[in-house]
This record gives C-alpha cells, sequence and structure tokens, in this order.
C-alpha cells in the first residue's frame, strides 16, 4: 500500500534486500512474529507459530506475541533471534553460515544435529528421520550441498557410528 510494504510468510524460510523508504516500512508476517524493517538484508524462517530471524546488514524490530505476552527485540547486523525459544533474546550468529542456504549451501557450526536434519529436510521430499537419544543434541560441523541428502546422511552415520535403514521400496 502506500503506507507499508506487507509479506505474509506462511511457511519455510525467505531472504529480503530491502530498499530504504522510511515513510513505508517494510513488514513480514510468520505465524505470530513480525519483523519491521526500513533499509536492511536479513532472512525469515517460519517456524510454527513464531519465526527465526537472522540480520545480514541494518537494523531490523522482531516483535512477537506468544502466550499473551509480548516480546520485542531490534537486531544489529550479525545477530539473529528465534520468537519459539523458551526465553528469546538476540544472539550472535555468523551470518555467512546463517544464510548459506540462498546459494544452495548448507553450513553447520557446532549445530545440534536435530537442528542439522531439520535444516537438511528443508531440501528434500525424502525425509531423514533421526532416532539417535542423547546423541541428537551432539555438534554437527560441515558444508553440504542443499538436496545432497545422501552426502549427509553418509558423513553422520561415519562420523557419529550410526546405522542406516531406508524405507522398503513398494
Amino acid at each position: 500500500s502506500t503506507a507499508r510494504r506487507d509479506i505474509v510468510l506462511e511457511r519455510g524460510r525467505a531472504f529480503f534486500d530491502v530498499a530504504h523508504d522510511g515513510a513505508r516500512p517494510f513488514v513480514v508476517q510468520a505465524g505470530e512474529t513480525s519483523v519491521t524493517a526500513l533499509g536492511t538484508r536479513f532472512d525469515v524462517s517460519r517456524d510454527g507459530d513464531g519465526a527465526r530471524v537472522n540480520l545480514v546488514k541494518g537494523s531490523v524490530e522482531v516483535r512477537a506475541a506468544k502466550s499473551g505476552a509480548t516480546g520485542r527485540w531490534r537486531l544489529a547486523p550479525g545477530q539473529a533471534v528465534s520468537t519459539l525459544d523458551p526465553a528469546p533474546a538476540p544472539r550472535s550468529v555468523d551470518v555467512a553460515a546463517a544464510t548459506s542456504w540462498t546459494s544452495g549451501r548448507l553450513i553447520f557450526q557446532a549445530a545440534p544435529l536435530e537442528e542439522a536434519v531439520a535444516e537438511v529436510n528443508r531440501y528434500n521430499r525424502v525425509r531423514i528421520v533421526l532416532d539417535v537419544g542423547d546423541l541428537a543434541k551432539s555438534p554437527v560441523s560441515g558444508a553440504f550441498n542443499a538436496g545432497d541428502t545422501e552426502a549427509f546422511v553418509s558423513s553422520m552415520a561415519e562420523l557419529n557410528e550410526l546405522r542406516i535403514e531406508r524405507p522398503a521400496k513398494n
């Protein structure tokens, strides 16, 4: 509209490179989370009713309504916030790794195995199901091509001494 630029992210992830226009704020709505920018580069990943926001350049304000309470955070470049965390707060993030998906790569730096699996699953129809108990929290570091599930699964199985079970084909 003439007063605002609004986007609704229903699912998935999007990267935004927003031109500055103080008269028309750019607002991304992802579930109960809204992200307002005036001129910046950032990504938003929809997670249920919340979102994860990574700021590359500029400044954004993130607001979330959760259980009747509202949280509000202003991010600086190199920071991220996940509104689904039990106590959301801005944290430092390697923006090159966090936004590597925009160039077809997935880079993990000490990410919990279960989070790495969830990220890899975003890019494939065949889902990886992780059934390893406490190992799900173990840190994973590496770089993979988005969509190359086999390389990821093989690497994780070899590094963690896991057994791969594939579903029977009908």
